[in-house]
């Protein structure tokens, strides 16, 4: 019940005294029954659960069970989840870096020094040396190396052979220095060497003797040129047939 306070004048006689006592009671049972209400842990309102729309067991059990799907569900699915190595791995990647492309990142000439690239977007130049020119083509992305042979160690017959310049020429009786002629591999084509001078020789043929021992004496007989012919040192002689 709802406390309702006596009224007290002013005036203390024992009319009032009483009220005063009877007010101190109802307080005294209001708080009693505070306490009790306090203490009552068994629903004390006799509260229901469709009033106050509380879940029955059955459906808190069957939202529980919904949840635990959802979560198995969830931190089953590889595809969204990484390992503790794809972590540190992740954690290895400095800022700003890009996917690896296929690319070289050294040039390496053997007995050379490498030529590193020092850039993701580093240039090589590529330089022409003696007698080398270097061209390129932007439109088909090609570069031409060519040999021109216009200067030393590159030159070639204007360098190294009297008189001579590229395509290197054909020797010069008496003259100028180059090429074996068609016709002087002909004539070197006939001398060879032989153990004993020919029988039956014919014009413009040559025979060397190996290891001749000394300075042949010239004689001749028979259309030939004949060095130490008697052999009577047993030396190596050569005969010369004559045109």
């Amino acid at each position: 019940m709802a406390f309702i306070p006596r009224l007290i004048t002013k005036f203390l006689d024992l009319a009032n005294l009483q009220r005063h006592n009877d007010n101190f009671s109802d307080i005294q049972t209001e708080l009693d029954k505070h306490d009790l209400h306090v203490a009552n842990k068994n629903n004390p309102h006799d509260v229901t659960a469709a009033q106050i729309g509380a879940e029955t067991p059955i459906g808190a059990q069957s939202k529980a069970t919904a949840v635990q799907n959802n979560l198995d569900t969830h931190t089953s699915n590889t595809g969204i989840h990484t390992t503790q190595t794809e972590k540190d791995k992740l954690a290895d990647i400095s800022a700003g870096a890009e996917v690896n492309q296929n690319a070289f990142s050294k040039v390496s000439v053997a007995g050379q020094s490498d030529v590193d690239a020092e850039s993701k977007t580093d240039t090589l130049n590529i330089a022409g040396g003696i007698g080398i020119t270097v061209t390129t083509n932007p439109t088909t992305d090609t570069v031409t190396i060519t040999a021109t042979g216009t200067a030393a160690p590159g030159a070639h017959a204007s360098t190294h052979v009297t008189g001579g310049s590229d395509v290197i020429p054909d020797a010069i009786a008496n003259g100028n220095s180059g090429l074996m002629s068609g016709e002087d591999k002909a004539d070197m084509a006939k001398i060879y060497l032989s153990n004993s001078p020919p029988l039956n020789p014919s014009g413009g043929n040559t025979w060397w003797l190996e290891d001749m021992g000394e300075t042949p004496d010239l004689g001749g007989g028979g259309g030939l040129i004949i060095g130490n012919a008697s052999m009577a040192d047993d030396d190596d002689v050569w005969f010369a047939e004559l045109t």
